[in-house]
C-alpha cells in the first residue's frame, strides 16, 4: 500500500489540480476527483494519529528535540489542537469526557509548584493571583492536555489512562513527571 497510494496520488493530482474549481467537470473526471480527495482526507488524518503517538513516545522517552519536531510537523501538516488525536467527530467525544474529569483538579510539577485546571479553559499557577495559563484536552488516548504556561511557554502533558499522572514537557526544557494532589477521583 505505501507505494500503491503515492503512484495513485501523483498520477490524479495533475489531473485535479488542471481542473480547478470547473463546475462543469465530466462526471468521470468529479468522480476521480471525490475519490482523491476522500483518500487524501484519510491519509491525512492517519498521519495525524500517527503523530501523536510519536510526540507520546517521544515526551516518554524524554526526547525533546523529537517532540518539538514532531509539533511542528503537525502544525505544519494543518493539524490543530481539536483535531488531532480526536477519532470521531459526534458530540458524545472522549475527548469531552476527559476534559469533564480533569476540570477543577489540581496537578504539582517543577518540584514543588502547583495549578489548577479550571472549567473556562485557564489554569491557575500556584505563583500568580490570577489564571495565567489555559488548557485543553487534545487526545484521548493517551490523553493528552496542551496550552500555555504561566511563562507564555507552550506545555502538553501527556497523561496516564487513570488521570492521576503524566509526563510534562513545557518549551524546550526536558521531560517532568506530574501528578494530581486532589481527592477528586475522574
Amino acid at each position: 500500500m505505501k507505494i500503491i497510494l503515492p503512484a495513485f496520488f501523483l498520477a490524479v493530482a495533475p489531473l485535479v489540480l488542471a481542473q480547478g474549481a470547473d463546475t462543469n467537470m465530466p462526471p468521470e473526471l468529479a468522480a476521480l476527483r471525490a475519490r482523491y480527495q476522500d483518500g487524501m482526507a484519510s491519509l491525512k488524518k492517519r498521519y495525524l494519529q500517527e503523530l501523536q503517538q510519536l510526540e507520546a513516545n517521544a515526551v516518554a522517552t524524554n526526547n525533546p528535540v523529537l517532540a518539538t519536531a514532531v509539533s511542528q510537523e503537525i502544525t505544519s501538516m494543518g493539524g490543530t489542537d481539536t483535531t488531532v488525536g480526536q477519532l470521531d467527530d459526534s458530540t458524545d467525544s472522549p475527548i469531552e469526557d476527559i476534559k469533564a474529569k480533569l476540570v477543577n483538579t489540581t496537578w504539582a510539577w517543577n518540584g514543588g509548584e502547583t495549578f489548577i485546571l479550571l472549567p473556562n479553559g485557564k489554569a491557575k499557577w500556584s505563583g500568580a493571583d490570577a489564571p495565567t495559563m489555559t488548557w485543553k484536552v487534545v487526545g484521548s488516548s493517551p490523553p493528552v492536555v496542551t496550552g500555555i504556561a504561566h511563562n507564555g511557554a507552550k506545555y502538553r502533558m501527556t497523561l496516564d489512562d487513570d488521570l492521576r499522572s503524566g509526563k510534562l514537557f513545557e518549551g524546550t526544557a526536558s521531560v517532568r513527571i506530574t501528578a494530581r494532589i486532589d481527592p477528586k477521583q475522574p
